[in-house]
């Protein structure tokens, strides 16, 4: 009896520190993640930004309107970028929270526009919130809410 509970105890803790370290991987994966795609919509490569995203994505833009699917988000930005192309997006982190099943996380932060090219422009921005899913083993974006504060 008492080598079972020593075994389990054993167990239970090598268990929790698996899941604290997959946990650790899977913020360092999402966080690594933001800042590809950070990268991608800074140089308008719209392959490699929707590369970040599932099929069936969700996103409510800082004005209110709703994005759905990756071809409408395509045709969204590309108009976006056809009408200023100096325009850029950058979000920063502030939190990553993961499941306890390790298939779901929320990110938040903030968000900014920028025109580095616009004399006079202000930038606009605010907060965003993210729900990441893990698609056959990669943090995909599922829905994004973005709510422009200035």
């Amino acid at each position: 009896m008492k080598y079972l509970l020593l075994s389990l105890i054993l167990t239970v803790s090598t268990l929790t520190l698996m899941a604290q370290r997959s946990s650790k991987v899977d913020k360092q994966a999402i966080l690594e993640s933001r800042k590809g795609s950070n990268r991608a919509l800074k140089t308008h490569d719209l392959p490699a930004f929707l590369s970040f995203f599932a099929d069936d994505l969700s996103i409510t833009s800082g004005n209110g309107s709703v994005v759905l699917g990756k071809d409408s988000l395509e045709n969204y930005l590309t108009r976006v970028f056809e009408e200023d192309e100096d325009l850029y997006f950058v979000r920063t982190t502030q939190r990553v929270a993961i499941n306890d099943t390790g298939d779901r996380a929320w990110e938040d932060g903030k968000w900014v526009g920028l025109r580095p090219q616009t004399a006079g422009w202000e930038n606009i921005g605010g907060q965003y919130a993210a729900m990441w899913v893990k698609e056959e083993g990669i943090w995909k974006i599922k829905s994004e809410l973005f709510v422009s504060l200035y």
